[in-house]
């Protein structure tokens, strides 16, 4: 028993057009071509906001992926991958370099911090 698809035809336009400035910021649909595993018509196929013909044609993963990290080498996020993360409601947050580990380390110090208020009986603050 199917329930129906959860994205609405203005959540998939806005993939397309996410889709159409992701493949732009990677230099266009030929360059795109050269660093994914399809063709420049078919990324142009999956941005197509006005063939109805298109309208259920998206990106495969992986051929996005190809795309976010040609866009991760340039220093910029992929416009799909920002509006993916929207869908699911959050936002995507680059770390830098060693971002992770001093944001782990820095949760880690925290929750030492709060375990020794509370084994000394003090109020967390």
């Amino acid at each position: 028993m199917s329930i129906g698809r959860r994205t609405t035809d203005t959540d998939r336009r806005g993939l397309k057009i996410a889709t159409q400035r992701t493949v732009q910021m990677c230099g266009g649909q030929d360059y795109s071509a050269t660093v994914t595993r399809v063709h420049s018509k078919t990324l142009s196929d999956y941005g197509n906001t006005g063939n109805e013909r298109h309208g259920d044609t998206f990106m495969p993963v992986d051929v996005f992926a190809d795309l976010v990290i040609d866009c991760a080498e340039r220093g910029e996020v992929a416009p799909m991958l920002e509006r993916l993360c929207e869908l699911a409601g959050g936002r995507f947050v680059r770390v830098h370099g060693d971002g992770l580990l001093a944001i782990t380390e820095e949760i880690m110090r925290q929750a030492k911090a709060l375990q020794d208020h509370v084994s000394n009986g003090e109020a967390a603050e």
